[in-house]
């Protein structure tokens, strides 16, 4: 393919229009982002008029509704610095919020009169009380720990945070705004507990310590826990392992979403609704019926509404399929020491001639997963003729607690077997003749490590927004950064100099492709450039691309068409070399 059509699909590709459902306001609207690049905005569905009115626009990072507030919470960055704004919804009114100075927000939630942000500086963390009246921040709460918050009911606030100072488990806050208390909670020592959502003095939370998640339900009034009892039990006939995102129905009942193998479902009472087969991200519940964000590898995010009997689309109205998608399918490959890894296998919706072709994308997170959701890197891959193959190596979420934590204090070593396992399966299945491995963050770490372990997996490797030296990531990081990383090396010092791949880069045998934004404080630019004096001195092959944008996030990025050109053109180019 020559570059102007690669540029073309990939133009193509990114400006799919994504809608991520972000709550209810005022009663009766639904507010979502839609996302079509370059542009991202806001917007508000009115239920009962069918009108939709765009909110702001700019680049919309966390936002945050209340079925009992007309307003919304919402960030816009520039670049790393990004400022809270709220919106009414109904007339669109608008007020900055100040008081929140450099800290960034690490969640928000809203209620009748207040919202909640927690925040996050360099040196320090806090939740700020912000009042609805003036929209200024009434009251600051330091904490020592890093906090997230979920939701809220006035007076209470409710998230998570690792509290107890096991890497392995989270637990929950709550905070009496009315009080100005915190206390922390969790059902069982070394549990892992999430998302809380509050109901009045009660909430609903999802708990783990080995395999599958289970809902539970915490009186605060006498701060006792059990189990949210449902009338159906569907979602234990569909081997539910993990719940994505549940709520209350009337204070009363519950609905949840529940994933399986990959993709979820959604549930009332514990009955299985309807809905089309793919990956349900958010819900919440309208009074009639579950609003949900829907999505799967071959179909954009909408918003879509599901009833006892049927669904149908919100927000766009119609879905269009993606052509450069055809099928795919979730498959078991046994790792070296035995373990069976989740792998997805996209197929491409035209070939192309010439010989099989894949790219091994490894996603980053660590603890995320891939689901079967859209993806546009995984469909730009898919529509230039690649099978795309995603290995959700141990650690990824989604396929039971042990499974992710067997990444923790381990990083670099399991993970790696996992993708270099992957690797050698594609070409041993007939799946590919020529491999590209192909990561970002952290899934670049593990690509780059993969490559230089086992010179044999890739015929071509592009990273980027790469983590290439642990040691000047944390001693050069923020407080959060920090507390992240030794939750991940479970504080050894030792494995953050030893599985670091700047140690290695003289194995390297495959070409190779880097690129990295000019600021990032994920992924800095002077080990990048290190590394690659390295390389040069050595006499590899690789090719360095340094991009004007900053910040992290990748398909946000201004730079996204010219970042995943660079390696898309890369990849075409090996892999199609004599």
């Amino acid at each position: 393919m020559n570059k102007v059509k690669l540029i073309e699909t990939v133009v193509d590709v990114l400006s799919r229009p994504v809608h991520r459902l972000v709550g209810l306001a005022g009663g009766h609207r639904i507010v979502y982002k839609l996302a079509s690049f370059p542009e991202t905005s806001i917007w508000a569905l009115d239920l009962e008029s069918d009108d939709t009115a765009e909110i702001d626009e700019g680049n919309i990072g966390l936002a945050a509704s209340s079925i009992e507030s007309d307003w919304i919470i919402y960030e816009k960055t520039e670049g790393l610095k990004s400022t809270l704004y709220a919106s009414r919804v109904s007339n669109g009114e608008r007020v900055q919020i100040e008081g929140v100075g450099d800290y960034k927000v690490t969640g928000i939630a809203v209620s009748r009169k207040t919202a909640v942000a927690t925040l996050s500086s360099p040196l320090d963390f806090k939740i700020a009380v912000i009042s609805q009246d003036d929209w200024s921040v009434e009251a600051l709460i330091n904490v020592d720990k890093p906090v997230f918050v979920n939701s809220m009911q006035e007076p209470l606030a409710v998230g998570i945070g690792h509290l107890h100072g096991d890497p392995r488990s989270t637990e929950l806050f709550i905070v009496d705004i009315d009080q100005g208390s915190f206390i922390d909670y969790t059902p069982r020592p070394g549990s892992n507990n999430r998302n809380p959502k509050i109901s009045g003095r009660r909430i609903l939370f999802s708990t783990a310590l080995t395999v599958k998640e289970e809902l539970l339900v915490l009186d605060y009034e006498s701060m006792t826990c059990s189990r949210a009892e449902t009338n159906k039990a569907d979602h234990k006939e569909d081997d539910v392992v993990e719940y994505i995102d549940y709520g209350w129905i009337d204070g009363d009942k519950i609905w949840f979403i529940g994933l399986s193998r990959g993709s979820s479902r959604a549930y009332i009472d514990g009955k299985r609704l309807p809905s089309p087969e793919g990956y349900l991200v958010k819900g919440e519940w309208s009074g009639k019926s579950l609003i949900v964000e829907y999505t799967s590898f071959k179909t954009p995010n909408s918003i879509i509404a599901i009833s006892d009997k049927k669904h149908k689309a919100l927000v766009p109205h119609s879905h269009e399929a993606f052509e450069g998608v055809d099928e795919w399918s979730l498959k078991w490959v046994e790792s070296s020491d035995g373990l069976r890894v989740p792998v997805w296998v996209v197929r491409p919706g035209a070939n192309e001639s010439g010989p099989r072709k894949a790219v091994i994308y490894v996603h980053g997170g660590p603890f995320r997963g891939v689901y079967n959701e859209w993806n546009p890197i995984v469909s730009l891959f898919a529509s230039l003729g690649y099978n795309v193959v995603i290995p959700n190596y141990r650690g990824s979420r989604g396929f039971g607690e042990h499974y992710r934590r067997m990444l923790i204090g381990d990083p670099g070593r399991g993970d790696v077997h996992d993708v270099l396992s992957v690797a050698h399966w594609t070409r041993n299945s007939g799946l590919a003749e020529r491999v590209a491995g192909l990561g970002f963050s952290y899934g670049a770490y593990l690509a780059l490590m993969s490559a230089l372990k086992d010179p044999g997996a890739f015929d071509a490797v592009a990273i980027g927004h790469a983590i290439v030296d642990w040691e000047h990531l944390y001693e050069n990081g923020s407080v959060l950064l920090k507390r992240f990383i030794d939750i991940l090396f479970e504080g050894r010092r030792d494995l953050m100099k030893n599985r670091t791949p700047k140690l290695l880069i003289d194995k390297l045998e495959q070409p190779l492709c880097i690129v990295q934004p000019y600021r990032d404080d994920l992924s800095p630019l002077e080990p990048i450039l290190n590394m690659a004096a390295g390389l040069a001195k050595l006499g590899k092959e690789f090719e360095l691309h340094i991009v004007s944008s900053a910040g992290h996030d990748v398909l946000g990025s201004p730079d996204a068409p010219d970042i995943l050109a660079y390696m898309a053109s890369f990849i075409e180019k090996t892999l199609n070399a004599e």
